[in-house]
């Protein structure tokens, strides 16, 4: 609207220098930007490194419910044989103690090997031995069980162990 030659200006803006005139709040500058790629970035790496490590506790997982499966398994075997055995725990000791025992689905050795070779030890090893804090005159035994393997996912040397006393 003019009057008498004067131009009458409602709007702020337009009374700045052009540069700042054209500028909107709504837009991002060049260095908001490039600070929202960043982060996109870093959270972009960060998931692309959780990725392989829960592939592989996931294995780890899955071969350590096979040895707990594979040691509970035994476990109830020793316990059967010495209720069968009648209580003669000293049976149970000579049957079970020093004794390996195979693991299926488990790698035995270090070159990623399912099937045993000639000297390979077994993954599955028990120990039976008298419990040290028996009452006296009762017979109560300790038997051990332990599975070692060596993992599918690239972590080495894994095991297992579980005790259980046998008392009759």
């Amino acid at each position: 609207m003019s009057e008498g030659g004067l131009v009458l200006v409602n709007d702020a803006r337009a009374c700045l220098p052009a540069r700042q005139a054209g500028r909107s709040d709504a837009g991002m500058t060049l260095i908001e930007l490039i600070v929202a790629a960043s982060i996109i970035s870093i959270a972009i790496m960060t998931l692309l490194t959780v990725i392989p490590t829960s592939d592989r506790l996931s294995v780890i997982a899955a071969e350590e419910d096979v040895a707990r499966n594979a040691i509970q398994r035994e476990i109830a075997e020793i316990r059967a044989f010495a209720r069968d055995a009648h209580n003669d725990l000293e049976a149970v000791k000579t049957t079970y103690n020093a004794q390996s025992f195979a693991v299926e689905g488990l790698f035995w050795d270090s070159n990623g090997s399912k099937t045993r070779d000639e000297g390979d030890s077994l993954p599955g090893y028990v120990t039976v031995a008298d419990w040290d804090g028996a009452e006296a005159g009762e017979t109560v035994l300790l038997v051990t069980v332990q599975v070692v393997w060596h993992s599918a996912s690239g972590t080495g040397q894994h095991q297992l162990q579980m005790r259980s006393l046998i008392a009759y």
